[in-house]
């Protein structure tokens, strides 16, 4: 499904350690903003797997209290 495709590349870039802070920072913001839409009601394991990416890009003590 093209969707798992994304989040599996998005994944492969946070982890590589190749994003800069900037990147992370918009990214992390992107993805919290993200998993509250209510179009994922009902699509849990999406939802939930935006939250989880946001592990990756959460590296600062300001985005952890996010």
């Amino acid at each position: 499904m093209a969707i798992n495709e994304c989040f599996a590349i998005m994944t492969e870039a946070m982890v590589s350690g190749a994003l800069d802070d900037s990147t992370k920072n918009n990214l992390f913001t992107k993805l919290l903003k993200e998993a509250a839409l209510k179009r994922y009601e009902g699509w849990s394991d999406w939802q939930a797997e935006l939250l989880v990416m946001g592990i990756y890009v959460s590296d600062t003590p300001a985005r952890r209290k996010k």
